[in-house]
């Protein structure tokens, strides 16, 4: 189980990243393609679904950064100024 939080945390990161960099291009953007989307009414919507899928990507961030700093057993335990996972005492053992 702590693998899956764990590269949840890794993916959640990298897409809440990719959706606020698309968010930022989108808006900046005075492409065709953007003149027509807001001449039909659809760019509100388009930003719209682009920053809940932000916002979801950085909720999954912190509820699997929670979960694995409850568990004992991840690696997340260490402290963070380790350097080497096996030079590092676990201090919630």
């Amino acid at each position: 189980m702590e693998k899956l939080f764990d590269k949840a945390v890794d993916y959640s990161s990298i897409s809440f990243g990719f959706l606020l960099t698309v968010l930022a291009i989108l808006l900046q953007t005075q492409t065709k393609a953007i003149s027509a989307t807001k001449g039909a009414g659809r760019f509100g919507d388009l930003i719209l679904a682009n920053k809940k899928g932000a916002v979801a990507s950085i909720i999954l961030v912190f509820i699997s950064i929670g979960y694995l700093s409850i568990n004992s057993e991840s690696n997340m335990t260490t402290p963070f100024f380790c350097e080497c996972k096996t030079n590092c005492v676990k201090y919630n053992k």
